[in-house]
């Protein structure tokens, strides 16, 4: 049965972010960019239970292994949607010609709402650039945030901490791409010796999931990469990290169990209200 073909860096086995991962955690990145539910750019749906299907695991031990590869940023996920991006992978796997770009354009409007478009957006705008209007054709605001948010600036690379995603011609290059690569996001520093680094999108997405427990997170974090700076420097994406350490402690779980019963307490609330409106008229 054939499949489409996709570019893997032979100096896979080599970058210091997969040797540190764990045996299934490896197979898992693998999974990813290799997956038969994957596209030509590394940006498309991907909910645990297909992980579990494929590889035959259990949910929980799925979970751990995404959470991993979250931390050390090999990977991005929408926990709302399921979406995943690998963020170089557009950097090797070049997009050859515009009817590439539009059947791009096509998966990219069948995935669920996320949190990563404008994101993978500024990876075309760096990698495929004579192909971005062509890839975002159709796709409304995102568009034009991403024009302004780059503005004038000379194209340099987003964040590319690990180049492990592809490229059979790994020696044509560099094997430190990965401390001279910039981040195109704009980000900035918290906690009270100011260790850590978030875009203040990810700041604020962190209230919205975390509530009053965003700053206990950040703060805790703050304090581990000061007791442990090179332990720390394993955690690509401070923003995940803190959502994966939430998560691990129950956190996240019991704010959406809260707001899954206030959502149906208003829902009901407002039932009856109407009910209430039907029967006497509005008076």
């Amino acid at each position: 049965m054939e499949g489409r073909y996709m570019r893997l860096a032979t100096r896979i086995w080599r970058d210091e972010k997969v040797r540190e991962l764990s045996e299934e955690a490896k197979l898992l990145y693998l999974y990813i960019l290799s997956s038969p539910h994957s596209n030509m750019v590394g940006f498309y749906f991907l909910p645990d239970m297909y992980i579990s299907y494929d590889l035959q695991w259990s949910g929980s031990k799925t979970q751990k292994r995404v959470s991993e590869l979250l931390e050390k940023g090999l990977i991005n996920r929408c926990p709302d949607s399921s979406v995943i991006l690998v963020p170089n992978y557009l950097k090797y796997n070049t997009i050859q010609n515009k009817n590439q770009a539009k059947g791009i354009n096509s998966r990219i409007k069948e995935l669920p709402d996320n949190n990563l478009i404008e994101e993978f957006l500024k990876f075309v705008k760096v990698y495929a650039a004579k192909h971005f209007e062509t890839i975002v054709e159709g796709l409304g605001n995102k568009r034009e945030t991403v024009k302004e948010q780059l503005g004038n600036q000379q194209e340099t690379n987003p964040n590319t901490d690990s180049d492990s995603e592809t490229d059979s011609d790994s020696e044509t290059d560099s094997d430190s791409d990965s401390e001279t690569d910039k981040d195109i996001s704009p980000t900035k520093h918290f906690g009270e010796n100011k260790c850590v680094k978030l875009t203040l999108e990810e700041h604020n997405k962190l209230e919205d999931r975390l509530q009053d427990k965003r700053e206990e997170y950040i703060d805790r974090l703050n304090d581990y990469i000061q007791q442990f700076p090179k332990k720390a420097k394993k955690y690509a994406s401070h923003y995940h990290t803190i959502l994966n350490w939430a998560r691990r402690d129950g956190v996240i779980q019991s704010l959406e169990k809260e707001k899954t019963k206030q959502r149906k307490k208003d829902k009901e609330k407002k039932e009856m209200s109407e009910f209430y409106n039907n029967v006497t008229g509005g008076n």
